[in-house]
């Protein structure tokens, strides 16, 4: 099999494509570990879907960052599952998953926590 020598096609993998691999599996892996933290927690338990804030010095009269309510910190963790699913799912066709293919292109996908 020949080779590619296009060099806006290896530009491209090694400035859009392999960064972007990168980035999507450490979302996964940052998915398992928060999804495992807050099971073990009982996070969902503790922090009720609803509009109150987390006084956690954001808003408007903190920090800037945007206020953080239960209800978001709900949904970010409701948003997971699907991602996950997703990214665990085999192709029809295809003998291995989303993220097997991506760790198969990432290089760099250093935990943040």
């Amino acid at each position: 099999m020949a080779d590619i020598t296009n060099q806006l096609i290896i530009r491209t993998c090694n400035e859009k494509i392999r960064p972007t691999a990168e980035e999507l599996v450490s979302a996964y892996d940052h998915c398992i570990r928060l999804k495992n933290w807050w099971d073990a927690n009982n996070i969902g338990g503790a922090c009720p879907n609803t509009a109150d804030n987390i006084a956690d010095g954001s808003g408007p009269t903190g920090d800037g960052r945007p206020q953080m309510t239960g209800r978001k910190a709900n949904h970010a963790r409701n948003f997971i599952d699907p991602f996950l699913i997703f990214m665990d799912t085999v192709e029809v066709g295809d003998t291995q998953s989303r993220i097997t293919r991506l760790r198969q292109i990432a290089v760099n996908t250093e935990m943040r926590f």
